[in-house]
């Protein structure tokens, strides 16, 4: 399953976005859903200009994070700050402070 997050993101640095989907798609539906997987299909989303798809898969990692302190992966401090800044990226100040 690591293998496919790594290919993920590498295929959405080289904005092959697709393929990239198709990789944490493959992550999901082979491992457990966890708010990194999630915050990563977001920000594919985004930056292939899906923005209404971007914000909920956002708005679901920052709940996923807030409901379950164990996540797996990187500090979730970490993570909600990253989702945060993606998020600013797209919505209204005000309406960041509300997710």
């Amino acid at each position: 399953m690591r293998a496919r997050i790594n290919q993920a993101i590498t295929f959405r640095d080289i904005a092959q976005y697709e393929e990239a989907l198709e990789c944490l798609d493959i992550a999901l539906f082979f491992g457990p859903m966890n708010a990194k997987l999630i915050a990563e299909r977001g920000r594919i989303h985004h930056l292939s200009g899906h923005w209404n798809w971007a914000i909920g898969d956002y708005q679901r990692a920052l709940a996923m994070l807030s409901a379950d302190a164990a996540q797996p992966g990187e500090n979730p401090k970490v993570l909600k700050k990253r989702i945060y800044s993606w998020l600013q990226a797209l919505l209204p100040a005000q309406a960041c402070e509300e997710v």
